[in-house]
Order: structure tokens, then C-alpha cells, then sequence
């Protein structure tokens, strides 16, 4: 069992979110799928502004097949420290991409960035997102 205390937590605002999933390489994509339950997919991704360039290892169809609408996850757990974050982001499906992206990009789902939520987790999570934990 666990000795990370959830019940301490504090909601991260926007700018911290972002800034904190900017330090993981890889996250959860959730696919909606019709009549079934969503599937969950490790992904790669880079940050770009207020979008997301997202690789999985599993196929998804071309832009005009999925979803419009994702979910990303992102979390860091320091289970010896007793402390954490986890970031949750809505986005949505773009056709193209963004304007900063480079050719290395091709092949990445592009998704913009909607809604973003996050929350440090257990004692003594430090609410600066410059320190590397």
C-alpha cells in the first residue's frame, strides 16, 4: 500500500499545467470509439503552444475518420517522496498543423488544446513548475 497522501491536493492553474506537461515525453491518449468504450494508448508527444503533436504506436485513422474530440493524460508520481501531479487535457483533432511545426511533425495528430485541469498530489508537492521532480 501506498503511503501518498491524495487527500492533499491543490489545483494547478492553467500556466502550471502546461508548463508541467511540458516535462514528461509520454502520456495517455483516450480515443472515444461509437458504441464502445474508449480505448487508451501510450503516446509520445511534444507541446506547441496550445497544442499538443501526439505519436502513438497504434494506427488511428486519418483526420477526417476519428473523433474530433480526445483526452491526453499526464502524470508524475514520486511514490518515495509522497508526492505528484497529474494533468488532464480536452482537446481537439486539427487538419494540417500548427504553424510551428517542422517537417520531423509529419505523421503526428495534432491536437489544440481546450480545457486543461491539474492538481498536485501529496505533501510538500512544490508548486513551481521550473523545479524538476
Amino acid at each position: 500500500m501506498s503511503d501518498l497522501d491524495l487527500e492533499t491536493t491543490a489545483v494547478m492553474p492553467r500556466r502550471e499545467c502546461l508548463a508541467r506537461l511540458a516535462l514528461e515525453p509520454v502520456g495517455r491518449l483516450i480515443v472515444p470509439r461509437d458504441d464502445l468504450p474508449p480505448v487508451v494508448v501510450p503516446a509520445v508527444y511534444q507541446l506547441a503552444g496550445e497544442a499538443l503533436l501526439v505519436r502513438t504506436a497504434h494506427a488511428l485513422p486519418p483526420a477526417h475518420e476519428h473523433p474530433r474530440r480526445f483526452v491526453f493524460e499526464v502524470d508524475r508520481i514520486e511514490v518515495d517522496r509522497r508526492r505528484g501531479w497529474s494533468v488532464v487535457v480536452e482537446c481537439v483533432a486539427r487538419d494540417g498543423s500548427p504553424a510551428d511545426a517542422t517537417a520531423d511533425d509529419a505523421g503526428w495528430l495534432w491536437l489544440s488544446i481546450d480545457e486543461v485541469r491539474g492538481r498536485r498530489l501529496g505533501a510538500g508537492a512544490p508548486p513551481d513548475p521550473g523545479v524538476v521532480w
